[in-house]
């Protein structure tokens, strides 16, 4: 078995141009059968337009909209920290909160 994924998404809530419910319906018309939307955990830069104190959220509108077709959405998050050798994504997590 094959299964057509992407495990790093962006959305407004991160540096994403887009909302998550926009993110789930362009994995849907490529195919795709799970994704991930790894927001950045502590860089938000539309967080002047767009603040929500809770990183899940992204998660939580994508899951509701994923729920009436047949994709997966993986609760995920990227880790940017400072440190220069680049970001990590963790992917399968129960709550982006808890790793802030």
């Amino acid at each position: 078995m094959t299964l057509k994924c992407d495990f790093h998404i962006h959305t407004v809530f991160s540096d994403g141009s887009v909302w998550p419910n926009i993110r789930v319906d362009e994995a849907l018309k490529d195919g795709l059968d799970a994704i991930s939307l790894t927001e950045h955990l502590e860089y938000q830069p539309h967080g002047e337009d767009i603040p929500h104190p809770d990183r899940n959220r992204s998660f939580e509108i994508a899951k509701e909209q994923a729920k009436a077709h047949d994709l997966l959405v993986i609760h995920g998050v990227e880790i940017t920290r400072k440190l220069p050798p680049g970001h990590a994504n963790a992917i399968f997590i129960t709550d982006a909160n808890a790793l802030n």
